[in-house]
């Protein structure tokens, strides 16, 4: 195994063909990295026989310690199963101000508690994710944070946020533009310096990649992605925009994933978030908003009420009822799930 490995890292490195030095050694990684973990020649299994270890993966399941890594929203988690597993591609998709980075950041928080987590952030700096980051745990308006005008209440408040920010396992990296390659060599380095158990990647849009054309290359990076996560075994969480078709729509649909149908293939997990006081700020759903679970291959698609905190950009579970449409002529809004 390490002979022929080897070998086939020389003959590359002598023939790179149409390789970049990256993509080369990007190669020989995945090689080293698939040598390291494996465990015996892989071959069919008699399934009575692969039910003796996987005995151990139930076990585990029920003492809760081999189900997937929650995002930390009671619902969501219903309907994950415990959360996405390893291995899996998770799309967050949505239009632009519905507050998807405020809910990845919100998820990244919440499964760094017990997870090692990289936000890859492309659009936004790393000291506006910690501006959001000290908002939304410190329970202080976003606003204050930002023009360090903060009362004595709210200083405590920031305190107590940094003393949780570190006790969180999250790295963030806010180099934009970035290749497969780039998101690949991050993952694989926070994976050997510190863990890796979870990555998002806002937004999927902004990653440049090869190809003739924008869907050639986001179909590579989707696909890509998923690659990632079996190798590594993490759960990779990817954000994308929606297209314009989308717009006019109160429930976004998978055929409105932008630039490609490959994003939606290559998914294990979609989710959707939406909320309608955005298009419709005297909305009845003020305060609310609605995720739309859309696909998901380990468990049921349904939809999930949260509650939206603008003013700390987090995203809370929520015990209220659906808010009654109150418009007089127009149907009350019980949920959603109906129409997929």
């Amino acid at each position: 195994g390490l002979l022929a490995a080897t070998s086939e890292m020389s003959a590359m490195a002598f023939n790179p063909g149409t390789r970049t030095a990256g993509e080369v050694l990007d190669a020989a990684q995945s090689a080293l990295s698939a040598l390291a973990e494996t465990r015996s020649v892989r071959e069919p299994l008699r399934a009575s026989d692969a039910l003796i270890s996987h005995i151990d993966v139930i076990d585990g399941r029920v003492d809760r310690k081999t189900s997937g890594i929650p995002t930390g929203f009671a619902d969501i988690d219903d309907l994950l199963n415990g959360g996405p597993n390893r291995g899996a591609l998770v799309i967050l998709g949505a239009r632009p101000s519905m507050g998807k980075t405020a809910l990845s950041l919100n998820i990244a928080a919440n499964a760094a508690r017990d997870y090692s987590v990289l936000f890859l952030s492309q659009e936004m700096q790393n000291g506006e994710l910690l501006d959001r980051a000290i908002s939304s745990l410190g329970r202080i308006p976003l606003s204050n944070v930002i023009r360090g005008d903060m009362t004595p209440a709210e200083w405590s408040g920031f305190t107590a946020a940094a003393g949780k920010l570190n006790e969180l396992n999250l790295h963030i990296d806010d180099q934009p533009a970035l290749t497969l390659l780039d998101v690949r060599g991050k993952a694989r380095l926070t994976k050997r310096k510190h863990g890796l158990d979870f990555l998002v990647v806002d937004y999927l849009q902004l990653m440049s990649g090869e190809g003739d054309n924008r869907n050639q290359q986001i179909e590579e990076i989707s696909r890509g992605l998923k690659a990632l996560a079996k190798e590594l075994n993490i759960v990779v969480l990817a954000l994308s925009q929606l297209s314009r078709n989308a717009a006019n729509k109160s429930r976004p649909q998978l055929s409105d994933l932008r630039d490609s149908g490959a994003i939606e293939q290559d998914a294990d997990i979609v989710l959707f978030v939406h909320r309608d006081e955005v298009d419709n700020p005297q909305s009845h759903m003020r305060g609310f908003a609605d995720v739309f679970v859309a696909k998901n291959r380990q468990g049921r698609i349904d939809d999930v009420l949260l509650e939206y905190e603008g003013q700390y950009t987090q995203f809370v579970d929520t015990k209220r009822p659906r808010p009654a449409q109150d418009a007089p002529g127009r149907a009350v809004r019980r949920g959603l799930a109906a129409q997929l």
